[in-house]
């Protein structure tokens, strides 16, 4: 009997081990599961370093049924079906596609629905965790521990961090419906003849610029480069930019983002305005724009629209005389974004002051470019690089592309009817000129060019004609007044001259044509004096005057003692 009593003694030490335990439970009111069930944070959706791994590694078509799992489970829900862990489940089939406002409210639902449902708070935290709200993902990771969750170190380790960067890239990807790989035909073209072959929606801006830069660095320098580096180069950058953009729908932040990214953090920016500069033309490439981070607005402004075209955001090209900006605009909001000035916002107002006649039915100017329009502004601006070079065939080529893919724009006429003027070829500079008033009647620029032709060709009543048309309109250009002085002149209309040459030298004082020419004129009308102060005004910027005139004024009038 009494070898036995030890056995007695466990049975009974047991039994009152199991009626401890039983009344721990009625106290407590805790379901005995709730004691017994463990998650483990090592691995599956608790651990976030898978959760990571799905929203990067996940295909489009897997992201698709993950949407499809989630629409059924609305469909559920819309239907009354409430019971059970429905709103826990629909919490994490969202978490995993990303959307993670969505995870958290239906995961706050399912902690409504029971209070001590340790896992939606531990993933409810999660969620916090990647949105950056790391107060409120801290808290409920507190109370899923309260209730049993038992986190492993590792787990712990992550979360003491802040959320990796990529996620942000995830959930803009999502936000701008751009999960499926960037796809368009103008991607695999190898010429500037495939990109003007394609539909306007099959252009891909990148490819484009760069094919066109590859065709001047090659043809005008002599220096061809390999394209595909810096397309990966423009890929690498969309993806940070979206990574900085994140969850973020505000079109204000969205632009704050991006100009934050190119402007200050990697310090792209306009040169300092020196055309002397043996590198300025090249500004307007785009492989020397990603090497140096300096360019021309249009080159800026091509870089800015081939980002926003890979992130589906609705950016535009803007065009106004011999300037060019960027447009965000999705109906609601209007931002224009000057990309020489580190993505400035300027007003309507501010162009229209600046700019007269600019907003025309029958131009281009300040109107949202297609992705041609665009094309034929900065092919506008590359074959003015072969013109300035005196290589006509390929500025004019390429100014006729621009023609084909924006024939509203002004400059490329204006730019084709300069070079005939300078080949002498006035038939064709006449024609060029006349084409581009087809669109903007009152373009000053244009009208001053076939003036200028006429004036060449000495039809000097047509010149004038156009010229006084031209005056009207922009009367600030000194040109314009030059040549009308010119043709009264030649019309013996000295007075009338004068007039145009005070006009122009109002505007440009120091140039030497112009002294020389209301001189002349001042002589005829037997103004000496004031002929002999524009004579000296040429002198004193070291000028030769021509020996024959001066004699012609000094027999008129001694010339006058000049005191310094």
């Amino acid at each position: 009997m009494q070898k036995r009593t030890p056995f007695l003694i466990l049975i009974m030490l047991f039994a009152l081990f199991l009626s401890m335990l039983n009344g721990c439970r009625q106290q407590a009111q805790i379901p005995l599961v709730s004691i017994i069930e463990q998650y483990h944070t090592e691995k599956g959706i608790l651990n976030p370093h898978y959760v990571l791994t799905v929203w990067a590694e996940n295909t489009y078509d897997e992201k698709c049924v993950l949407d499809k799992q989630i629409e059924g489970i609305y469909a559920q829900i819309s239907n009354g079906e409430t019971e059970g862990r429905i709103y826990n489940n629909l919490g994490k089939q969202l978490y995993l596609r990303c959307r993670l406002e969505e995870a958290q409210d239906a995961f706050k639902k399912a902690i409504q629905s029971n209070p001590n449902d340790q896992e939606s708070y531990y993933l409810l935290g999660c969620t916090y965790f990647f949105t950056k709200k790391y107060d409120l993902s801290k808290k409920n990771f507190i109370r899923s521990k309260q209730l049993g969750m038992r986190i492993d170190p590792h787990t712990v380790d992550f979360f003491r961090k802040t959320a990796p960067q990529v996620v942000g890239l995830y959930r803009a990807r999502l936000n701008f419906n751009i999960e499926k790989p960037y796809e368009k035909k103008g991607l695999h073209c190898v010429s500037l003849e495939d990109v003007l072959n394609l539909e306007n929606n099959e252009i891909d801006m990148a490819t484009f610029g760069l094919l066109a830069s590859h065709y001047v660095s090659e043809k005008l320098y002599g220096k061809p480069f390999e394209i595909n580096q810096y397309k990966e180069t423009i890929g690498a950058l969309v993806d940070e930019i979206l990574a900085e953009i994140g969850g973020e729908k505000r079109p204000e932040w969205i632009i704050t983002a991006i100009n934050r990214k190119l402007f200050f953090d990697y310090k792209f920016q306009a040169p300092a305005e020196d055309t002397a500069n043996s590198n300025y033309e090249s500004y307007n490439l785009m492989h020397f724009l990603i090497d140096y981070r300096q360019g021309v607005c249009m080159s800026l402004s091509l870089l800015y629209l081939s980002i926003a075209q890979r992130s589906d955001l609705p950016v535009y090209g803007v065009v106004a005389p011999g300037h060019f900006f960027v447009r965000y605009d999705d109906q609601g909001t209007m931002i224009n974004i000057e990309t020489t000035q580190r993505g400035k916002s300027a007003s309507n107002d501010d162009y229209y002051k600046q700019y007269p006649n600019l907003d025309s039915e029958e131009t281009l100017y300040f109107k949202n470019l297609t992705n041609k329009e665009t094309i034929g502004c900065y092919l506008n601006n590359l074959g003015t690089l072969f013109i300035n070079k005196k290589n006509y065939d390929e500025g004019i080529k390429l100014l006729r592309f621009a023609n084909i893919c924006a024939p509203h724009f002004s400059e490329p006429y204006i730019n084709i009817g300069k070079a005939y003027l300078d080949m002498r070829q006035y038939d064709e500079a006449i024609k060029a000129f006349s084409d581009g008033l087809l669109f903007n009647k009152r373009h000053s620029q244009l009208l001053k060019g076939l003036g200028i032709v006429y004036f060449q060709t000495q039809q000097y009543d047509k010149a004038l004609e156009e010229l006084k048309i031209a005056v009207a309109v922009n009367g600030k250009d000194s040109v314009i007044h030059y040549y009308i002085g010119k043709i009264y002149q030649i019309q013996n209309r000295h007075s009338d001259a004068i007039l145009e040459f005070r006009e122009a030298l109002a505007l440009e004082p120091d140039l030497v044509e112009y002294n020389y020419q209301i001189a002349q004129s001042y002589y005829m009308v037997e103004q000496y004096d004031l002929a002999w102060k524009h004579i000296n005004s040429i002198r004193k910027q070291g000028v030769r005057v021509d020996p024959e005139f001066l004699k012609m004024l000094r027999d008129m009038s001694p010339e006058p003692h000049i005191v310094d």
